[in-house]
């Protein structure tokens, strides 16, 4: 048996908690990324990948959205169960990479293409970027703005996640901003008080 790293150890606790307490956001997680895949990614967006980032897309090509019963307006974001948003696919990756990286008009600065955006928004303009070289992970934001996070890795980042769901404790469960609660099966992250889907109740775990 291979022994595992850190992220993957990290991950299957948050997803051990996802099947356990948010089923509709564990459905969202798709197949993990073939190692070719995530090679031609790496040529096209002329960039590799950090081991922890491959790691993560070894075992998930990101997530896809699913649909929620009693979400009658469909606001609900099943796959973004993480506090910064959701799991980006490979394609996300390279869309959002391609957003900041490209020179030419526009945002996109050739500066950022060692910035790899792996989590956020559907749309790419927010969310989790980590660093090519050295696996430091930030957020960021367009217009483009990115600035380092206190997490340290991805690894640590997704550990901080499971540590605050599963005994709240950590980073996370001291962020009156990003606050852990179920939905209708899915697991949010909201600032208490803040508006959400009227057709579902989001209740905070702590």
């Amino acid at each position: 048996m291979n022994e595992q790293g850190p992220v993957e150890v990290a991950f299957g606790r948050v997803e051990a908690w996802l099947a356990k307490h948010a089923p509709v956001s564990y459905r969202t997680l798709k197949a993990p990324a073939s190692p070719a895949g995530i090679t031609v990614a790496e040529a096209g967006m002329d960039v590799t990948l950090p081991g922890e980032l491959r790691a993560l897309l070894g075992l998930h090509d990101g997530t896809e959205w699913c649909e929620v019963e009693g979400d009658e307006e469909g606001e609900l974001d099943s796959a973004a169960f993480l506090p910064h948003g959701a799991l980006y696919s490979l394609e996300q990756i390279r869309q959002a990479h391609t957003l900041y990286a490209n020179p030419g008009p526009g945002i996109g600065d050739a500066a950022l293409r060692f910035r790899v955006p792996w989590a956020g928004d559907d749309e790419g303009f927010h969310g989790l970027y980590v660093e090519a070289d050295g696996g430091q992970v930030g957020r960021f934001s367009n217009p483009p703005e990115f600035w380092p996070l206190p997490y340290g890795t991805i690894a640590d980042y997704l550990t901080a996640v499971a540590d605050c769901l599963e005994s709240g404790s950590g980073p996370f469960a001291e962020d009156p901003y990003k606050v852990p609660g179920l939905a209708a099966g899915c697991l949010l992250w909201e600032r208490p008080g803040r508006t959400v889907p009227m057709s579902v109740e989001w209740v905070p775990l702590r």
